[in-house]
């Protein structure tokens, strides 16, 4: 009895509610914060609570396959994750109400991009092999982008924007911490063993499940966050002390969740980070640091062991096989480019249905390739939006780089956090090449919409600071 009880805890999906009791330790510690100092991220800790839900809403639910999708499109788990969507839309719509600010959103620019693709994501629902999975997680995508619409329209200063961002990187780390506490409790659950591998065991999130990818994108998400900021803070002071060892944290996990993608995208956000910031004799010790690794035999057999992780050379150029079945996932996405086959369900459901059919083989979860995903999920309709979304942010931060063009109030402080965000954006844009990413529900999604908000925040900075420019220059040449 005791053995039944014990594999019920472990194995249920309903295990993620331990990650929800963790969120709300959070919640009531900002709220306390809130009440002591009047020190939150927004004038009312409603804001904040609704950010922490909808992370929250990630995790409730495991992952499935494609049998168990095709026969339980939505179960008890994901209907609950729905409720909590729609509960926070219509939370948030019932304040605009109340407050008599129903125009208090704000779909421009990247966000009403992602607008647009979130929409066609939903109405694929009317051409899709499973019309209900396509409008469902189309819509989860709708959530975060109306959500972080909201956000964008409540952001008017650099101040703000600050604290907004801090607090997605809070409930990054909290998301850590929720790894920790699993790999104690269940190591066994924990740690993936993978066979032949220089670390024969791969981290990854228990409770919640977290993919290792994933796992290794959020840690090399706050390692480079946390270098940023070990860079503008005196080696030798208490916040040096503190940042250091949370980068150690990081780093470890980054190396014991065994994701490639994300550790080399590390390594060039680091360099870039290093640029920014001009410091030529690091630069240079990394520089170093990588002739040894190459020069270096015995450190290059490590490295080289490490990075094929058990896996024959062939398929490590492969990329895992990705580039075995890419040739047939475009061949068959020929046929129906404009539309694509319905999202989320085609690669899903359709491209499970085709190739079983013609070829004898089983499908699979993902492409691992966010815009092919996008390309076989809504066709050419869908990615126009969605790579002018991103075509948008990039836009964005290359006019920032024209530092006359930015308040010289605001310069210092929005260097920072241009450096922190364009490091982030580095890494999930690496991450979207070899795997599912900011196209559905995943965590890079809210990250891109981070950087979404903060660009054109600093953007409608920018055009306030012209304006107050113009008139002072006007009323100085007046009669």
């Amino acid at each position: 009895m005791l053995f039944k009880i014990e594999r019920l805890l472990l194995e249920t999906e309903y295990l993620s509610v331990i990650v929800v009791g963790f969120f709300l330790f959070l919640l009531v510690s900002l709220v306390i914060t809130y009440k002591k100092r009047k020190d939150f991220i927004f004038s009312t800790p409603f804001d904040s609570i609704i950010l922490i839900l909808l992370y929250l809403s990630l995790f409730l639910g495991g992952p499935r396959g494609t049998q168990e999708l095709i026969h339980q499109p939505v179960d008890k788990i994901r209907l609950v994750r729905i409720a909590v969507m729609i509960s926070l839309i219509s939370t948030i719509g019932v304040k605009q109400f109340v407050e008599k600010k129903i125009t208090l959103f704000q779909f421009r620019g990247a966000i009403g991009l992602m607008t647009i693709y979130s929409v066609m994501a939903m109405l694929s629902a009317v051409y899709s092999p499973m019309p209900l999975l396509s409008l469902w997680k189309g819509f989860e995508v709708f959530t975060f982008v109306f959500i972080f619409s909201y956000f964008l329209a409540k952001i008017t200063t650099l101040p703000q924007l600050e604290k907004f961002i801090n607090l997605n990187w809070i409930i990054l780390v909290s998301i850590l911490v929720t790894v920790y506490i699993g790999a104690f409790a269940t190591p066994e659950r924990a740690f993936k063993q993978i066979p032949g591998a220089l670390l024969p065991y791969q981290l990854m999130g228990v409770w919640p499940h977290i993919n290792p990818n994933t796992l290794a994108e959020i840690s090399a998400i706050l390692s480079l966050v946390i270098l940023c900021r070990l860079l503008q803070v005196n080696f030798f002071s208490k916040k040096a002390i503190a940042y250091g060892g949370m980068l150690i944290i990081t780093l470890l996990t980054l190396i014991l969740s065994q994701s490639r993608t994300s550790l080399f995208a590390f390594g060039l956000g680091t360099i870039v980070l290093l640029i920014f910031y001009k410091r030529p004799l690091l630069l240079f010790y990394t520089f170093l640091l990588f002739v040894v690794l190459i020069l270096l035999p015995q450190a290059t057999n490590i490295f080289t062991n490490y990075v094929l992780r058990g896996q024959k050379l062939e398929f490590f150029y492969s990329m895992s096989g990705r580039l075995y079945f890419w040739p047939l996932v475009w061949k068959i996405f020929k046929q129906s480019p404009l539309i694509g086959y319905g999202f989320y369900a085609g690669h899903r459901v359709g491209f499970y249905s085709i190739v079983m059919k013609r070829y004898g083989v089983g499908g699979l979860s993902t492409f691992d390739n966010t815009y092919l995903d996008v390309l076989f999920g809504i066709g050419l309709i869908g990615i126009i939006p969605f790579l002018s979304a991103i075509a948008t942010i990039w836009k964005r931060f290359l006019f920032s780089l024209r530092d006359n063009k930015f308040p010289s109030e605001y310069q210092n402080r929005w260097e920072t956090i241009k450096i922190e965000i364009f490091c982030v954006f580095l890494i999930i844009m690496a991450r979207s090449f070899t795997g599912p990413s900011f196209h559905i529900f995943h965590i890079s999604l809210p990250l891109l919409l981070v950087i979404a908000v903060s660009t054109e925040v600093m953007l409608d900075i920018i055009k306030r600071g012209s304006i107050k420019t113009q008139k002072f220059n006007e009323s100085i040449i007046s009669p």
